[in-house]
């Protein structure tokens, strides 16, 4: 169904202008614009009608560089396309937004030296490498099914959901879980909010929480998930660069990282090791429609990690494009 297409352009003494942007901010968000000049305003806002599901491809690109002190190096590259789905199957309650989500199948492919390893889960005729470490990880999510709640604000909430919750609770059970703790945090990790959030929440809270316009800049929080660590970025700037009858692009930028964990458990390390530091830039744009459809979203990560483990110092670089994009939508 095609929603009303919302154009506001307002023309407002300057008194109305200072009104509107003092007041309260439900984000923490700041906002850094010119209110001398008027500009015209838009309204951005996803929509997510009622029993109306929307099918998405994530395509996700990694190059993952480490260095050990005696200069030994460990390099691979991995692609993953993931193929997930949700709906909403009511109204909001009290403004909160429930999505449920299946992460229908995985195209995975890993290459280091001269080894490299592919795996489509929609052959019937291949066999899981689950023999191959990096795959066991990567593909727990894969068949999962879980609920995803956004705020009045439209920021990510929680995840949840009787199944993953089941399956968290049997990787922890004392007596059947997972015994090796090493592999415990990695599949805790993967089934984690943080982590299934980042994987099928394209808005990542660049949603504004009232009209705009293009020359407004926004400091935002922003999170984001990346091998086995969660960061947390408070004055990611976001502005909304494109604005026509076709689509709306909100773009945004970092460069400030704070860890979420103290340790983690690294490549070619069995046993935890320390976080230290991290530098870096990121981006993240994110593409709708005037009429709220989610059309695409565009992760770009380029991170320096520090890590320790005793005496021993570890360098990693880690590159990361992640594409988002909406193949259909349709009625169940």
């Amino acid at each position: 169904m095609k929603l009303k297409f919302f154009f506001f352009i307002n023309i407002v003494a300057l008194a109305s202008m200072n009104f509107a942007f003092s007041q309260p901010n439900m984000k923490g968000q700041d906002e850094d614009t010119d209110t001398s000049k008027q500009y015209a305003k838009y309204i951005v806002r996803p929509k997510y009608p009622i029993n109306l599901a929307f099918h998405y491809i994530l395509i996700d690109n990694t190059k993952f560089e480490q260095v050990l002190s005696d200069s030994t190096k460990r390099e691979f590259e991995r692609n993953m396309t993931y193929y997930f789905t949700f709906y909403s199957p009511g109204s909001p309650v009290d403004g909160f937004t429930k999505l449920r989500v299946s992460i229908d199948s995985l195209e995975y492919s890993f290459k280091s030296g001269n080894d490299s390893v592919y795996y489509n889960s929609q052959l019937d005729d291949q066999v899981p490498p689950f023999n191959i470490p990096d795959f066991d990880i990567s593909s727990v999510i894969l068949g999962k099914d879980f609920e995803l709640l956004y705020s009045p604000y439209w920021d990510f909430g929680k995840v949840q959901g009787d199944n993953l919750i089941a399956k968290r609770n049997y990787i922890n059970d004392p007596i059947e879980g997972i015994p090796d703790p090493i592999r415990k945090y990695q599949w805790n990790f993967q089934l984690s909010d943080d982590n299934l959030g980042f994987t099928v929440d394209l808005l990542k809270n660049l949603i504004p929480t009232h009209s705009i316009d293009t020359h407004l800049v926004r400091n935002i929080p922003f999170k984001f998930a990346v091998e086995g660590l969660s960061f947390y970025t408070d004055s990611a700037k976001v502005q909304l660069v494109t604005a026509n009858s076709s689509k709306y692009v909100l773009s945004a930028s970092f460069d400030h990282f704070i860890p979420l964990q103290k340790e983690s458990v690294i490549p070619g390390f069995l046993t935890f090791v320390d976080f230290e530091k991290v530098d870096g830039t990121g981006s993240y744009t994110l593409n709708l429609t005037p009429q709220g459809r989610v059309d695409a979203g565009e992760l770009n990560l380029d991170l320096n990690l520090q890590f320790k483990d005793r005496n021993e110092i570890i360098h990693e670089k880690i590159q990361k494009h992640s594409i988002w994009q909406l193949i259909k939508n349709y009625r169940i």
